[in-house]
């Protein structure tokens, strides 16, 4: 949650003020959100890129950075789901 507070709260409304312009502000923002991802390999990090805009734009509209930030939750436990059942899986086949 605190990540989402950051890059769609406070970041995203600091690089609007900055710059005034939404689409540098929303590139600026998934530029680095993208980066960020890339240490977990370069599949995720590209498909950082259209979450990210999606994820900007909903805030931008909404005007707040929870349903960003809920959006955001559910993927990633999905995806934490997903590790644990495999990893577990594979703990039981052996």
């Amino acid at each position: 949650m605190a990540y989402e507070m950051w890059f769609r709260g406070w970041f995203l409304g600091e690089l609007l003020a900055e710059f005034g312009t939404i689409w540098i502000a929303i590139g600026i923002n998934t530029a680095l959100y993208s980066f960020i991802h890339f240490f977990a390999g370069r599949k995720e990090a590209i498909s950082a890129i259209p979450f990210g805009i999606i994820l900007c734009l909903l805030t931008i509209e909404l005007q707040v950075v929870w349903p960003a930030a809920i959006i955001h939750l559910f993927l990633s436990l999905g995806f934490e789901l997903n590790f644990i059942l495999r990893l577990n899986n594979d703990n039981i086949s052996r």
